[in-house]
């Protein structure tokens, strides 16, 4: 489990959109509280933005996570 952060960081580089915390749950196939601190250092660090919004898909109001555009770029 200790890959989890860049597993989180390589989804949401796949999704410019940025994702909920179930969505990426969803897709490491745990749940949203297992990741819950996770997200909230990738966040404080710097590595992930953080916002309130509506997803269109589930249409409720939830923190969207997305990798900052500077760190879009592909690896070397």
């Amino acid at each position: 489990m200790s890959d989890f952060p860049t597993r989180i960081i390589e989804i949401l580089r796949g999704c410019p959109s940025g994702l909920t915390s179930k969505d990426i749950a969803k897709l490491l196939g745990t749940s949203p509280v297992n990741l819950s601190s996770r997200l909230s250092k990738l966040a404080a660090y710097g590595i992930i933005g953080k916002v309130r919004g509506t997803r269109a898909v589930h249409g409720t109001n939830a923190a969207i996570y997305r990798v900052h555009v500077s760190r879009l770029r592909p690896r070397r």
